[in-house]
């Protein structure tokens, strides 16, 4: 069957498919950096790693990057991406649609996310899940999401377990 359109044909739209698919799978070295190349005995040290790397760089902005624990049972974080103010979509969407074909490449499990929280205002607090992050555990393959805290209030450590209500600012 002919298609009504004449620029639609199913070479332009294998064409664009493997186009997106490409742009949207981290390379190889995406999932050594961030502190990635350390063969990280669990998520929690390698997100660890990552946050001396990042939270400098979360003034104002979101970070995010996924957790994977690769074939040998190390774990690491794959690429960074920087999000908005107060989001960091962009991380999620491109980490976690990229997940199937990272593992098919190189061994990779999608086990957790982890992602900044930039300053905010005196007097308020940004050391505890947002709904949001608290929706993520929802995700399939997401076991654990970590938040790093620009700023901490007292007795908050440096990273906040969603699934864990005690880590909690």
């Amino acid at each position: 069957m002919k298609s009504r359109l004449p620029f639609f044909n199913a070479r332009l739209l294998g064409g664009l498919l493997a186009a997106l698919l490409l742009y949207l799978t981290p390379p190889a070295a995406a999932l050594t950096e961030n502190g990635g190349a350390r063969a990280c005995a669990s998520a929690e040290e390698a997100v660890l790693a990552w946050r001396e790397e990042y939270l400098p760089r979360s003034e104002t902005y979101e970070h995010g990057a996924f957790v994977y624990r690769r074939a040998d049972g190390s774990y690491t974080v794959g690429r960074t991406y920087r999000g908005g103010r107060d989001s960091v979509v962009s991380a999620l969407l491109r980490g976690f649609f990229a997940d199937p074909l990272a593992r098919l490449i190189g061994s990779y499990e999608l086990v957790a996310f982890t992602h900044t929280h930039p300053d905010c205002p005196e007097g308020l607090h940004n050391d505890a899940p947002s709904v949001a992050d608290v929706f993520l555990l929802r995700l399939p393959g997401i076991d654990e999401v970590y938040l790093v805290p620009y700023k901490r209030c007292e007795g908050v450590g440096e990273l906040v377990l969603c699934t864990r209500p005690e880590t909690w600012g």
